[in-house]
């Protein structure tokens, strides 16, 4: 569900640029089995037109995600690709499996 989710989010012409654990909102029925997922927060979207060469914007400097589920490369060239869905879903598959946070 939440590769489609991601899916639906490109093809769309977005980037979410803050995909981590808490923007992910789980819904189960009555019994705990998960029915669906959904993203939230968008505030630091990159909107179509903009992925995969997108330079930040001066607003976004002091990163515009969550640094601990971002390539390194997106901090260092200071570069948003639509790849970095690839890198924030093994942080967070990554996070769900150990219990501890990808790195510091």
């Amino acid at each position: 569900m939440l590769v489609e989710g991601i899916r639906d989010i490109h093809d769309r012409g977005y980037v979410h640029c803050d995909l981590r654990p808490e923007n992910i909102l789980v819904y189960s029925d009555m019994y705990g089995s998960i029915r669906s997922l959904k993203i939230a927060d968008f505030g630091p979207t990159i909107g179509p037109g903009e992925k995969d060469t997108t330079e930040l914007e001066p607003w976004m400097l002091d990163f515009p995600g969550t640094a601990v589920y971002m390539p390194p490369e997106s901090v260092t060239d200071e570069k948003i690709r639509a790849a970095l869905y690839i890198w924030s879903l093994v942080c967070i598959f990554r996070e769900k499996i150990t219990g501890k946070l990808p790195w510091e």
